[in-house]
């Protein structure tokens, strides 16, 4: 997530510099991109920092799907002097810049949309520091699951109209078709799909719930009637249940 820790104790030096390099993952090792910046951190003999308060959750559960500008959470800070004006910023794991922070307040705002198939979890870093001295800080870091609502109905693949032709005088019960392949982008009970025929008035064709096989029970007759329209539906298991 991009949050830089130190990994042995400071030298004794007023400052370090340090290169950062961001890459991409693709196929090939030869279309890598890259990009680089550069960043000084700078030493002090005792930081002058708040301390954030301990008692607040350092996890947070959201529904997908919740209104831009909702308050998901909030961090609190201490000083040593009550005079010192207390700040807060986001310091890292802010992926899509979905979320802000009430620089005075500590309030944790949503910012963007917050999708769970997109994101479902996110390491959101909080730094505290004084108003009148920047550079120095400490981070505390809020991890925020958002959990899976209801807002993908199932799909089919391949053409919505299937044709099919059946022997007039098959005996029935027969099977019509094939399984059809669906697939539904949410998770758990949300993407359990069944089946159903709408539009079979005649109760000449059932289909299977768990399957979506359809199967005629009484026998055609093309002289009769030379097609037949079904209609069939794909429902999740989600609530409200989409089709």
């Amino acid at each position: 997530n991009g949050v830089i820790t130190a990994s042995s104790w400071f030298e004794e030096k007023p400052s370090y510099s340090l290169r950062i390099q961001v890459r991409d993952q693709p196929l090939r090792d030869s279309d890598i991109l890259r990009t680089e910046t550069k960043m000084s951190i700078y030493l002090a003999e005792e930081l002058v920092a708040p301390i954030f308060d301990d008692i607040i959750s350092n996890e947070v559960f959201i529904d997908e799907g919740i209104p831009i500008e909702s308050k998901i959470a909030a961090v609190k800070a201490y000083g040593l002097d009550d005079d010192e004006e207390i700040r807060y910023e986001i310091s890292g794991g802010n992926i899509g810049m979905t979320f802000k922070v009430n620089s005075v307040t500590g309030y944790i705002l949503t910012n963007n949309s917050v999708d769970f198939e997109r994101t479902s979890k996110f390491e959101l870093w909080i730094k505290t520091f004084y108003a009148n001295k920047p550079l120095f800080s400490v981070s505390k870091k809020i991890d925020i699951f958002v959990k899976d609502v209801n807002d993908n109905a199932p799909i089919f693949e391949g053409s919505n109209l299937v044709k099919m032709s059946i022997l007039e005088g098959t005996v029935p019960p027969f099977t019509i078709g094939y399984e059809p392949l669906t697939f539904d982008l949410d998770t758990g009970v949300n993407r359990e799909i069944s089946y159903e025929l709408i539009n079979d008035e005649e109760g000449m064709f059932s289909v299977n719930q768990n399957t979506g096989v359809i199967k005629c029970h009484q026998e055609l007759d093309r002289e009769t009637l030379d097609r037949y329209i079904l209609r069939l539906v794909a429902i999740d298991g989600g609530s409200p249940r989409l089709s």
